[in-house]
């Protein structure tokens, strides 16, 4: 039940030993690069502890179980406003000016943030796993779906004005979540958000944050 999110969370601090122990070459997208990369680890550790906390409602008391869901949840959110910000940051520097009509992108964070905060969680029993549901984590998959739709009209208004290595950076992106999250959606008790925030990351690191490869540019 847990070997998938101990898995994630071995890859990740793996990767993130390899990122800050290379010496690399900064870039105004590197700070966002390490949040993410930060805020992805903490979501993965909040990840394998929910699906604890879930599994053990007889044990867990409600109100730390409740927590956990919401720091977890909270985390999601806000590693793909991150994301969002990072992939926005690379083609800020691309084109060479602020993309100001995107300066409000954290609106959405906010309130579906509060969402999970204050809407009810349900918790389902099935064979295979317990799982979270109900409008709190509906929450959730509305600020992903807002996100990724923020990343599709980066690619629409500003494709063709980026180099092609960067822009496999939004490609991996998209096709990394898209599919993991609509899976997660169908079937709730799979528990494989952690696979997709995988994906998204060493896609990212392989792309464009690669220390060697950047110290060859």
């Amino acid at each position: 039940m847990y070997k998938t999110q101990v898995a994630c969370v071995i890859f990740i601090l793996y990767i993130g030993i390899l990122y800050f122990r290379s010496p690399s070459k900064k870039t105004g997208a590197s700070k966002w690069f390490v949040a993410l990369l930060t805020c992805s680890f903490l979501q993965l550790i909040f990840d394998l502890l929910s699906v604890y906390t879930v599994n053990h409602l007889e044990t867990v008391s409600p109100i730390l179980n409740r927590i956990i869901h919401i720091v977890f949840l909270g985390l999601l959110q806000v590693m793909f406003y991150l994301a969002y910000r990072y992939l926005e940051i690379i083609v800020e520097e691309e084109i060479g000016g602020n993309i100001r009509k995107y300066r409000f992108a954290i609106i959405p964070l906010i309130f579906t943030m509060a969402g999970n905060i204050f809407l009810p969680v349900y918790y389902v029993e099935s064979a295979r796993s317990n799982y979270s549901y109900g409008p709190s984590v509906f929450m959730t998959y509305i600020g992903v779906a807002a996100y990724v739709f923020f990343i599709i009209l980066l690619m629409v208004r500003y494709g063709k004005q980026i180099q092609q290595k960067k822009k496999w950076a939004i490609y991996v992106a998209l096709w990394s979540e898209i599919p993991v999250t609509v899976y997660q959606v169908l079937i709730p008790d799979a528990l494989i958000t952690c696979v997709g925030i995988v994906l998204f990351i060493l896609g990212i690191y392989m792309t464009t944050e690669n220390p060697d490869a950047l110290l060859a540019e």
